[in-house]
């Protein structure tokens, strides 16, 4: 995408696993952080459903999401007013989290399935973890960008790189 070229069908589909992958974490931090922060809801269920997806489980991701259970735990979640509620706060929550991406997939959450292609607005939504730091330039008109990707946390990103003006 950087190049300025779409994903094929093929590279787009590879990108199903990522976004089911985000979506259920995003779910289970909005899970956390209402259960943490002792704010009042519905979801006693939820909770414990998000709670008990592990890493390891996220592996299997695509099978996983097969059940239809899962996705309506999800939008019981989504829709839930503790949820709704946090999100106009959204600046509270962990810096992994993103709202935005949440909202757009949670907006089409009922066409996502096994066989289901992202499209290249899903892709920029999803987050998917770099390391070490990645250079890649790009030409618009007669200007050359060259866009660093220095990979890790917020944290580590200064002693990484130094702006170039």
């Amino acid at each position: 995408m950087v190049s300025g070229k779409p994903y094929s069908t093929e590279e787009a589909a590879r990108f199903r696993e990522i976004i089911f992958r985000n979506v259920v974490r995003y779910t289970k931090s909005l899970c956390e952080y209402i259960e943490d922060n002792k704010l009042p809801h519905k979801l006693s269920s939820q909770m414990t459903t998000f709670k008990g997806i592990t890493e390891e489980e996220l592996i299997y991701i695509e099978t996983l999401w097969r059940y239809p259970e899962l996705v309506r735990q999800i939008k019981i979640v989504w829709e839930s007013e503790a949820v709704q509620t946090l999100l106009l706060d959204r600046h509270k929550l962990v810096n992994n989290f993103s709202g935005d991406a949440l909202a757009h997939y949670m907006s089409q959450i009922d066409k996502m399935n096994n066989t289901w292609i992202p499209t290249q607005q899903d892709i920029l939504y999803s987050r998917i973890k770099t390391f070490g730091i990645t250079e890649s330039f790009i030409q618009v008109d007669d200007i050359e960008l060259t866009l660093t990707d220095v990979g890790g946390q917020r944290s580590e990103r200064k002693s990484k790189t130094k702006p170039n003006y």
